[in-house]
């Protein structure tokens, strides 16, 4: 929020500019009293980069192999699974929030400071359920020490085909993923807009770059500032009535 603060108060002429994401531009303003930018109004929207995938994944010890099966064993044992997050209002926390109204379930939240010492905790049992990074999290399912139960983007992920969505799990139109994407000043040229735009877009085409990009758990976007816009109106949307239906501030 510093960093973005500098950017919407810098000179709009495309030299500084904001790898933002979905905190920084979305889900702070729901859990946030007062925000020392307007991520709608003191940005100029120039292009979504890429989506960071999500997965939910389970200790291997519960005795479950999809999430049909998890819905039911939660409701079966309502309150005793506890599931982690890299802290209070971050997107693992929302989203698991999420996943928890629209399947019925009561899940205890363990917030962290990080995504780190949470995925430490699930790989020792010390929670039971994570719907985190891909990134963080698929290098621990070959090994046995984690189970993947869905991915939660909108459609099945690159580097793990087999895997359903959370929506062919039985949650329709289900997706928690992260984002990114560059903004800079508000009143920015047009034309300055347009080619930095451009670039952007080209370069994440290139073979070397997206290959790249997919490896890492990301999905390379791209796209135009209107769709950027209206992305950014809707995830705005989208996660503050996630975060008032729980009640979330930020700590």
């Amino acid at each position: 929020m510093v960093g973005a603060s500098l950017v919407a108060q810098a000179a709009p002429d495309g030299y500084t500019l904001l790898l933002g994401n979905i905190a920084s531009l979305a889900i702070n303003v729901g859990i946030y009293d007062k925000m020392p930018y307007d991520p709608r109004k003191d940005f100029t929207h120039i292009v979504r980069t890429v989506d960071v995938n999500y997965m939910l994944v389970v200790h291997p010890s519960l005795p479950v192999k999809n999430v049909a099966e998890l819905v039911q064993y939660a409701k079966a044992n309502p309150g005793k699974l506890s599931y982690g997050s890299a802290g209070s209002g971050s997107l693992p926390h929302l989203g698991t929030e999420l996943f928890k109204a629209q399947a019925g379930v009561d899940l205890v939240h363990v917030p962290y400071k990080g995504g780190g010492p949470m995925v430490t905790d699930a790989l020792g049992g010390q929670i039971q359920v994570v719907l985190g990074d891909q990134a963080n999290l698929m290098p621990h399912v070959p090994t046995g020490r984690l189970r993947a139960l869905a991915v939660a983007t909108a459609k099945r992920s690159a580097n793990a085909p087999n895997l359903p969505t959370m929506a062919e799990s039985g949650l329709p139109g289900f997706e928690a993923t992260a984002w990114q994407g560059l903004v800079g000043p508000a009143g920015m040229n047009p034309d300055v807009v347009r080619r930095i735009n451009e670039a952007v877009n080209k370069v994440m085409a290139m073979p070397a770059i997206s290959s790249k990009l997919v490896g890492g758990g990301l999905e390379p976007v791209g796209g135009t500032p209107q769709q950027f816009s209206r992305f950014i109106d809707t995830e705005i949307s989208k996660w503050t009535k996630t975060a008032r239906d729980v009640g979330v501030k930020a700590e």
